[in-house]
């Protein structure tokens, strides 16, 4: 009995350290390929909507039909000095001060302003 054990002792010691199958490369190519999947359908689209954002809202001018994030349904009758601010008329003489960034999305542009046409600003209070 003892020689069959130390005949197993021994060939164990032969074969060396078992290999571990959580080795580096095993684990980093999936995290890579993850890394990679969520910057190619997660990240670039979110860029470009902003960026497509940005854009439009520099745009914004007098007279342009907006919606704001509350809702609410306006047309553009100033535009703020420091270019975050906009008066917006929501009915006859119903005016309000919002910030551009309130600005969900632009229904319609202003009759003959032509695309990136530059509008005079006033300070709003």
């Amino acid at each position: 009995m003892m020689d069959l054990l130390s005949g197993w002792m021994v060939l164990a010691q032969e074969q060396g350290a078992p290999q571990s199958p959580f080795e580096l490369g095993n684990l980093l190519l999936p995290l890579v390929i993850i890394g990679l999947a969520f910057y190619l359908l997660i990240l670039r689209p979110q860029g470009r909507e902003r960026k497509e954002r940005e854009k439009q809202l520099a745009a914004l001018g007098k007279g342009d039909r907006i919606i704001t994030i509350g809702g609410l349904h306006g047309k553009v009758t100033r535009l703020g000095s420091a270019g975050k601010t906009i008066e917006i008329e929501l009915a006859k003489n119903v005016r309000i001060i919002i910030n551009k960034s309130a600005v969900s999305s632009i229904i319609k542009r202003a009759k003959g302003k032509a695309e990136g046409e530059e509008e005079e600003t006033e300070p709003l209070e």
